[in-house]
């Protein structure tokens, strides 16, 4: 936890005017959100005072359980359930879950919130766990200083393991960066304004190295609050990247308290989330989730060895052992990943 750059501007405190330990969520506080297009602007130039971030129009995923609604993640704020992998962040009081997919976990004091960890789960690699209480030399993150107002910055370096494929632990240490980048008006689906709302946005960076490269974990995230209706966020967005030296994935999220009024197409949204497992794979590939695509499987030299249509699981069988890539194509997009064949 070394500290590099405090710098903030005092503003009268009012109650939207800087985050403090007093405006942290409390255990057991939850918000139910709506999924929206994560292709959806960012407005990551909208900064200083005075900026309005407009997101009246973002459309909403629709979930297939319910037509005509939206897909939904709770985002809440628990105690560690020692009983789980909550057990493995040592000093952690509270858990920050953004449903199931992101745990954050914390401390704080009336000067700095510290992040002891978190769990990313990821279909083809399953739980990906920064644990900074874990390895030789441990270095806990600090998220930001309190207080922390517009113009405030918490530079920081930090150090643990990374877990992976449930059975590989490296070493890793990283960098961040948090920020309050913004203040202003957001406006939500609904035309749901807000008026007082600050904008906290963190990056930081995990890496590691391997027998076979650097595996790197990268996480660009933006809250925007409004401390006078609530002490959880109204807006989230993230983005979170996993280089690898055998594949590179990319998971983006962006989540709102009111719910869009229009929807992104479905066979746009298929394609963005798209996934392959295992992987590395020995005979099948499966693709996930479902929808109406191509495909076509190649060689690293562009050399196409296998195509088809709307396939679920894809026999690699014959391939000789090697580094591929898997490219899917909608009437919208195209995407490329990169498997192994064992």
């Amino acid at each position: 936890m070394n500290k590099i750059i405090l710098v903030f501007t005092i503003f009268p405190v009012f109650a939207f005017s800087q985050m403090n330990q007093g405006n942290e969520p409390s255990i057991n506080d939850s918000i139910v959100m709506y999924i929206c297009d994560s292709n959806a602007t960012q407005y990551e130039n909208l900064i200083g005072s005075n900026q309005t971030w407009d997101y009246s129009t973002i459309g909403g995923i629709l979930d297939p359980n319910s037509p005509g609604n939206v897909r939904t993640k709770d985002v809440s704020v628990t105690a560690p359930d020692l009983l789980t992998k909550d057990s493995l962040f040592a000093g952690a009081i509270k858990k920050y879950s953004i449903g199931t997919s992101i745990n954050t976990y914390y401390s704080s004091n009336s000067s700095q919130r510290i992040s002891q960890g978190y769990i990313f789960n990821e279909l083809t690699l399953g739980d990906v766990i920064v644990n900074l209480t874990k390895g030789s030399n441990p270095n806990v993150e600090i998220l930001n200083d309190y207080p922390f107002a517009l113009s405030g910055i918490t530079t920081d370096n930090f150090a643990g393991e990374i877990t992976f494929q449930g059975t590989q632990i490296l070493p890793t240490t990283g960098t961040s960066i948090a920020k309050i980048d913004g203040s202003g008006t957001l406006i939500l689906p609904g035309n749901n304004s807000y008026s007082n709302v600050l904008r906290y946005h963190l990056r930081d960076s995990a890496s590691a190295n391997t027998i076979l490269g650097q595996v790197s974990l990268v996480r660009n995230w933006y809250e925007y609050y409004d401390y006078t209706i609530s002490k959880l966020p109204i807006f989230i967005s993230i983005n979170l990247v996993i280089n690898t030296p055998l594949t590179d994935i990319s998971t983006s999220l962006m989540l709102s308290k009111h719910q869009p009024t229009s929807f992104v197409g479905i066979d746009e949204n298929e394609l963005s989330s798209v996934e392959l497992y295992p992987n590395p794979a020995n005979h099948i590939l499966n693709v996930n989730p479902l929808g109406n695509f191509e495909f076509e499987v190649s060689s690293i030299g562009g050399e196409r060895l296998i195509s088809g249509k709307n396939e679920s699981k894809i026999d690699i069988s014959e391939l000789p052992s090697g580094i591929y890539l898997f490219k899917i194509i909608s009437n919208k997009a195209t995407k490329t990943l990169r498997f192994v064949k064992n």
